[in-house]
């Protein structure tokens, strides 16, 4: 065997040896990632329950604001506030339908990150 060719093996030999430690770890790491992944898509799958309830709960207080208003009407009385309120309760209704959109666009991304990374693990 020649001289190049011992030291050709050897290279590759030894660049295998400092490889296949750098390319566990590595995957290990992905591994990891994909469990901090996960964790976030049942975090956010408890957050879009959350906000279900928060959509629940203005819509009844929508409903008893405009009983409110409705028996302020029949006493002959009228409070601004009470518009404001409604305003305000519409407008927390819209935030949280753009909140559970963002979740869901958030949950579609680290779902696809998911797959990415368990397709370049093997797993």
């Amino acid at each position: 065997m020649s001289n190049r060719l011992r030291w050709g093996v050897a290279t590759l030999a030894l660049g295998g040896i400092l490889l296949a430690p750098g390319i566990a770890s590595a995957a290990g790491l992905v591994q990891q990632a994909i469990v901090h992944m996960r964790d976030a898509d049942r975090g956010i799958d408890r957050a879009r329950v959350h906000l279900n309830e928060v959509d629940h709960e203005a819509d009844y207080a929508l409903g008893q604001e405009a009983e409110a208003d409705r028996k302020l009407d029949e006493a002959g009385v009228k409070d601004a506030r009470l518009d404001a309120a409604r305003d305000e309760l519409r407008e927390a209704e819209v935030s949280t339908d753009q909140a559970r959109a963002r979740l869901i666009n958030a949950e579609r991304l680290i779902d696809e990150a998911i797959k990415q990374a368990e397709s370049e693990a093997g797993t």
